[in-house]
């Protein structure tokens, strides 16, 4: 019960200081998902995005230096910039494919603990996103959180 007081006084504080209306929600499932408690289980994540994608995009261009057409390749009439931007296409939808699926399955496990309602509160009302640099509800920093982590993969 103590913590609970202790977290209202600073909330009333912090509020009074920012100007927003506290309320007092239940920062577990946030915790649980994007807490320092499972900072080791996204870190592990995180790099098996990187390894998944590392291992799709491998033989976009090595099997061409090995095999010798790069020069083939470039002589070609559509083979340098038409080629070039369908290898990067091709690396921002596998990007996007290993995000979907790696971090959809991490957002989908926060939002089956989590109450929607939650989404709409300002994020300075948890103790977990109280210093961020601008004032915007959980699901705006959500959108940002996830959106960093898209273009970290490319």
């Amino acid at each position: 019960m103590d913590r609970v007081r202790e977290r209202v006084g600073q909330l009333q504080e912090q509020a009074h200081k920012k100007g927003f209306e506290p309320y007092l929600i239940t920062e577990t499932p946030l915790e649980s998902v994007y807490g320092k408690s499972a900072e080791s289980n996204r870190q592990t994540v995180a790099m098996l995005a990187f390894l998944i994608l590392g291992l799709l995009l491998a033989g976009c261009m090595v099997y061409e230096k090995q095999s010798g057409i790069t020069g083939l390749a470039a002589s070609a009439v559509k083979g340098r910039g038409v080629l070039l931007s369908r290898k990067v296409l091709l690396a921002a939808v596998c990007a996007t494919l290993v995000w979907v699926v790696v971090y959809g399955l991490e957002l989908r496990a926060f939002l089956m603990v989590c109450d929607t309602k939650m989404l709409s509160v300002l994020a300075e009302n948890l103790a977990l996103l109280q210093n961020l640099p601008i004032s915007c509800k959980i699901s705006t920093a959500l959108i940002f959180l996830y959106g960093f982590r898209l273009l970290a993969l490319f």
